[in-house]
Order: C-alpha cells, then sequence, then structure tokens
C-alpha cells in the first residue's frame, strides 16, 4: 500500500527504507521505481522526575527518582546531576541507581529556603538525550540536643537545695544554640534560669520538679528537653527551747511558760506537744506550769520537752532544763517575855520561821551572856552564878533550810537589881532598965551580893 507505518520491530535507525512503485499497462507494459529514505534517531523522553521529600532540611538525604522512555525501542540511560539553585553552588551524588540519585544535604552547605535542584538526562545508544528537573526548597533545621537536660541532684531532693539544670544543644545551621530553661510543677511554670532552689511556696512534698531546657534557632525553631526530680518531705525542726518563770527566779510556786521555735520548711506540720517533766515523771502537759499545782522542791530540775510531727510522721524533739531556787527561811523578831530579869528570874524566848518555798522549820535558840552559852531551851532560868545586875541576857533565834538557806535573829533583857532584906531583928533583954546593955541583933540577905549591916 501506499502507507506504512513504522514500528521498531520492523525497522531501526539507520536502516534505509525504500518504497517502488511499479505500474503495468493492458498489454503488459511495466515500469518501476524506486525512492529511499534513512530511518533518523528521535529522542528519548524523559516521562517523569520527582525528589521525594517536598520541604527536606539539611540534615535530610533526598532521593531524586526518574522513568524515560525511547520509541525506537531503546532502553535510554539516566544520568543525575545536582545543583543549589539559589547558590548556584554544584553537587556531587552521595549515590545513585539506575532510576535514582541520592543526595546527603548533610554534607553541602545548603540554607534554609536554599532551591535545590536534580536534573535528569535520558540518553540512548544513537546519541540522543532528553532532560527534566525537580526542585525542592530546603526548610529550617530544627536545633538539636547533644546532651539531653539533666538535674544535678537526683532522684531525690529537699526544699532549700539549690538544683542546677544543664543541657547542650547545637543546630545545622546556626551551630551552638544555648538553651532557657523553665521550672516548673504539674505544668504550672514558677522560675527560670539554670539554677533554681526549692521551695516551699511553689512545690509541696512528693510534687514531680520538672526542668524544661528549650533550645530555639535563628528562625525561631525550638525544641524542648526535660528531666524532673521528686520532691522529698524535710523532717520538722524543733529548736531554741527556753523556760521563763513568772517571777524570774524560777521559785516552786512561778507560773513557769515554755517557749520553741518550730519550723518545716515543707510547711506540712500537724501538731506539736509541750510536757513537762520532773526527772523521769511527767508532770502536766502544755506550754505553761502553775509549779503550785504540783509539788516540787528547790534545787529540783524541771524539764519542758517539745514534740512536733508534720503529715507524713515525721518528727523532732527538743529540751530544756532549769534549776528551782531556793528561798532562804524568814524569822519573826525574836521575843523575851521578860526583859528586866531579877538574877533569879526565869525567862522565856519565843521564835516563829516562815519560808516560802513551804519548809516547815523550827528555829534553834540559844542564850547568852557575853561569851557563856547559858541554854538552848526557850526558857532559861537565871542565877546568881549565871548572871549579874547590869549583865545582858541575849536570845538568839536561828533557822536554816534543807537548801542553804539560812536567818539569824536576837533579843537580848537587862538583869536588874534585886532589894536586899533584913530580917530577924532582936534584942538580948526583954526587960531593960537604963543602966542595962542591950544587943541588937539581926541578919540581911542579897541576891545580888553579899551585904554587911549597920546598927544605930
Amino acid at each position: 500500500g501506499a502507507t506504512l507505518t513504522l514500528d521498531p520491530t520492523l525497522i531501526g535507525v539507520g536502516d534505509t527504507l525504500t518504497c517502488t512503485v511499479s505500474t503495468e499497462d493492458g498489454y503488459g507494459g511495466t515500469h518501476s521505481e524506486d525512492a529511499s529514505v534513512t530511518i533518523l534517531n528521535t529522542d528519548p523522553t524523559v516521562d517523569s522526575v520527582e525528589i521525594d521529600l517536598e520541604t527536606p532540611v539539611a540534615s535530610d538525604t533526598i532521593t531524586c527518582s526518574a522513568t524515560a522512555s525511547d520509541i525506537d525501542g531503546d532502553s535510554p540511560t539516566l544520568s543525575f546531576s545536582w545543583s543549589n539553585l539559589t547558590s548556584g553552588d554544584v553537587y556531587t551524588s552521595t549515590s545513585t541507581t539506575a532510576d535514582s540519585a541520592s543526595l546527603d544535604l548533610s554534607t553541602t552547605s545548603v540554607s534554609p529556603d536554599d532551591e535545590v535542584g536534580c536534573v535528569v538526562t535520558a540518553s540512548d545508544t544513537d546519541g540522543g538525550s532528553a532532560s527534566d528537573s525537580a526542585t525542592v526548597v530546603v526548610d529550617n533545621s530544627p536545633p538539636q540536643f547533644d546532651v539531653e537536660a539533666s538535674i544535678d541532684i537526683s532522684p531525690d531532693v529537699y526544699v532549700n537545695d539549690v538544683l542546677t539544670c544543664s543541657a547542650s544543644a547545637s543546630d545545622r545551621n546556626d551551630g551552638a544554640v544555648t538553651p532557657t530553661y523553665e521550672w516548673s510543677v504539674n505544668g504550672n511554670v514558677f522560675a527560670t534560669g539554670a539554677s533554681y532552689t526549692v521551695d516551699a511556696t511553689n512545690t509541696d512534698y512528693d510534687d514531680e520538679l520538672v526542668c524544661t531546657a528549650t533550645a530555639t534557632d535563628a528562625d525561631g525553631e525550638s525544641i524542648v528537653s526535660t528531666a524532673s526530680v521528686r520532691v522529698e518531705n524535710t523532717a520538722p525542726d524543733v529548736s531554741n527551747v527556753q523556760i521563763t518563770s513568772s517571777s524570774g527566779f524560777f521559785y516552786n510556786d512561778d507560773v513557769l511558760t515554755c517557749s520553741a521555735d518550730v519550723t518545716d520548711v515543707d510547711d506540712n506540720i500537724i501538731d506539736t506537744w509541750y510536757k513537762w517533766l520532773l526527772g523521769s515523771t511527767s508532770l502536766a502537759p502544755g506550754s505553761t506550769l502553775d509549779l503550785s499545782t504540783v509539788t516540787v522542791l528547790p534545787g529540783d530540775e524541771l524539764i519542758c520537752r517539745v514534740e512536733t510531727t508534720d503529715s507524713v510522721y515525721l518528727g523532732d524533739l527538743d529540751s530544756a532544763t532549769v534549776t528551782l531556787s531556793n528561798r532562804a527561811p524568814a524569822l519573826s523578831p525574836v521575843t523575851i517575855d521578860d526583859t528586866v530579869p531579877y538574877a533569879d528570874s526565869t525567862i522565856t524566848c519565843s521564835a516563829t520561821a516562815t519560808d516560802e518555798d513551804g519548809e516547815t522549820l523550827t528555829p534553834t535558840l540559844e542564850w547568852t551572856n557575853g561569851t557563856t552559852v547559858l541554854g538552848s531551851t526557850a526558857s532559861l532560868t537565871l542565877t546568881p552564878s549565871d548572871a549579874a545586875v547590869g549583865d545582858v541576857i541575849t536570845c538568839t533565834a536561828s533557822v536554816e533550810d534543807g537548801y542553804g538557806g539560812s536567818d539569824v535573829s536576837t533579843a537580848t533583857a537587862t538583869v536588874q537589881n534585886t532589894e536586899p532584906m533584913v530580917s530577924g531583928t532582936t534584942l538580948d533583954l526583954s526587960t531593960v532598965y537604963n543602966d542595962d546593955t542591950i544587943v541588937c541583933s539581926s541578919s540581911v540577905t542579897d541576891l545580888d551580893e553579899t551585904l554587911g549591916l549597920s546598927y544605930e
């Protein structure tokens, strides 16, 4: 026929195709003529080109894949080339296959927003070729943590501990990135900076305290890394226990008051107790003690013990001790019932002792004439051998308690003169004449001295 549809199965590139035209008339005459052409090569076609990542970052590996065909029946050979359309840099494929090529962007100097192109050339065996390309725009690479966040005290921390959070980050495009830090509990951020002193106003016992490190690059893209610790309970503290007295001298009828500094950095104290002890004997509870309601004596040591506990039953205790002071006994004024006795009088001395500490005391009495002790009982009977007219007789009363306190008091009496007495006066004659000699005789007594008689 006059028309021929060529097919690579029928003819190849470079073949000569001849068309022969012939004719024959009705009388047997014939004629023919040829026309020839040489089959030319048809360039292959790149059917598809694509890069697997639409928005790669500088740390990605991207792969360019392509397909090609050739109507001449050849199998085109594909070649790939990479370039940075923004900077003009040309890159060599990291790896290739028959229908793809890969480029590790981390081996290049691409920057965010650079346009990277892949050009695919399909070549046949007859020198024909065709090209097509695909491009992608490099997205910003987020920073990354080279060292994840960590807290220097772990796992358990306490109120007033100073914590330091640390991390190390870098960015493909920006280099080293300095992280920022936030401290939080249950998502509530209350502090910033690498260091934080654990504060009871922000944390409670058993809270998880979180440090969040954030690394942000120049394009505003950021990543976070977190570390956490558990806040442990801190035992309460009792200190500075002091005891004061109503008189200021700690007598056994004072009212004592006990005070203490009771603190808990966790603010979870649930109870505090005060207890008074005499040695190991319990006297009373409470922060005050009226000593007049208990039996205590000077020299006794009283203890105030303070104990506290928190909500997890951790506690502390401390105590203070005071020694009760002694008050010296006191004597009432000493009295002598007869302060002007005679040398044969019986005189009585009286004295009464009192003691504010509640002790019952009996005074000791002593009678003296100068340095001479005359007696030690309340009554004293004088004799002329003990006391002369004008002698001062002293009664000294003294008292001493069992704790070194004492008192002394005196009273005096002055011995008075006793009048002499003449008795037994008689005359030797009962009948007398005017020429008689009469003898008068008599006797005299004096308690204080020996006396003579005179007659007239």
